[in-house]
């Protein structure tokens, strides 16, 4: 989760760190994969409910990351920012604060 979180931050400055992030996350699940089947060791249970709760959260805060970051890196760049960053920024900050279920 966070090299995500850092790629989404940092995209604005390396977007080739996007495609490297996704291929590093790959290649790490089948490395884990692999040991996870060699060694025949079970991971602990968890219920459902866990799992959509986590990935309701991160969903929400990579676009709060990637907008959080895509501002600071244009204006520290620039010196301004444009509109448009600032209505995603705003949208993130939204979706962050109240999540999509509440609002739709």
């Amino acid at each position: 989760m966070k090299t995500i979180l850092v790629t989404c931050f940092y995209a604005y400055l390396i977007p080739i760190g996007v495609p490297i992030s996704i291929l590093s996350l790959i290649i790490t699940y089948y490395i884990e994969k692999y040991l996870l089947i060699t060694r025949h060791s079970l991971p602990p249970q968890t219920s459902a409910s866990m799992v959509r709760e986590m990935t309701d959260f991160y969903l929400e805060m990579y676009v709060l990351a990637f907008m959080v970051g895509w501002t600071l890196f244009e204006y520290e760049i620039h010196d301004e920012v444009n509109t448009v960053t600032l209505v995603g920024l705003i949208i993130s900050l939204v979706f962050f604060i109240f999540p999509v279920h509440i609002l739709f």
